[in-house]
């Protein structure tokens, strides 16, 4: 398994975060809760205090400015996870999270005034990728937390590449289950940058949700293939 030391994730400095919750369906079947038919998303960050609650409703316009383009794929090869990742605009999924990919914020638009939602490489910034706690998803996230609140997750390398073909390295540094606020979010360090996934914890579109913070390790170049791989989003049943 790719598990970093605690040296290096002192060294990297843990500061925690994360910008909004949303709504994702649980798993179909295995391990986990069941899911309910036409789970809706919930929430874009609220401007409010981090603490704040999730409100309804999305309407910001994705846009990556120079060497700050948007996450194309995310994966945690100790946990068997890698998945193609969409804009959370993209068709279908704005208010039903969709089904083989994951999604994410991209920090632009009145609804993210005030929040630390970025794309990778912004200082200050959380990366924000969100999936459904399915199988061939998040499932894997979901399950861990179940086990010593999520502690064997801790110091797992989280990739997240990019449509400029480059590959940002994370460890994850905390695991915060029954997440009803954006508090996790609050730390973030005007020099940091970080990453938060998120999935759901219930069969129902409600709070709470799990999130997993990961801090910033490295960014490398990366291949264009695996830096472009073909979503097969839908909308899931």
């Amino acid at each position: 398994m790719q598990r970093l030391t605690s040296a290096v994730i002192t060294a990297a400095g843990v500061v925690l975060l994360a910008a909004g919750l949303l709504t994702l369906a649980t798993p179909a079947s295995g391990a986990g809760p069941t899911s309910s038919p036409s789970e809706v998303a919930l929430a874009t960050p609220s401007p409010s205090a981090s603490g704040a609650r999730p409100s309804a409703g999305v309407s910001a316009t994705p846009s990556t400015a120079p060497g700050h383009a948007a996450p194309t794929r995310v994966v945690i090869a100790a946990m068997g996870i890698d998945l193609p990742v969409v804009s959370y605009l993209y068709p279908g999924g704005q208010n039903f999270p969709l089904c083989n990919v994951a999604q994410y914020y991209d920090g632009t638009g009145a609804n993210f005034v005030g929040t630390n939602i970025g794309l990778p490489g912004n200082d200050g910034r959380s990366v924000y990728i969100y999936a459904h706690a399915r199988t061939g998803m998040f499932l894997p996230l979901l399950t861990a937390s179940l086990t010593a609140n999520g502690d064997s997750m801790l110091g797992f390398q989280v990739q997240v590449y990019t449509d400029d073909d480059l590959v940002y390295t994370y460890v994850i540094s905390k695991v915060k289950r029954h997440s009803e606020d954006f508090s996790i979010a609050s730390s973030v360090a005007p020099d940091g940058q970080q990453l938060v996934l998120q999935t759901s914890e219930g069969p129902t579109p409600t709070l709470p949700k799990l999130q997993v913070a990961a801090t910033f390790v490295s960014v490398a170049p990366a291949d264009h293939a695996a830096a472009h791989p073909t979503p097969h989003p839908v909308v899931c049943s």
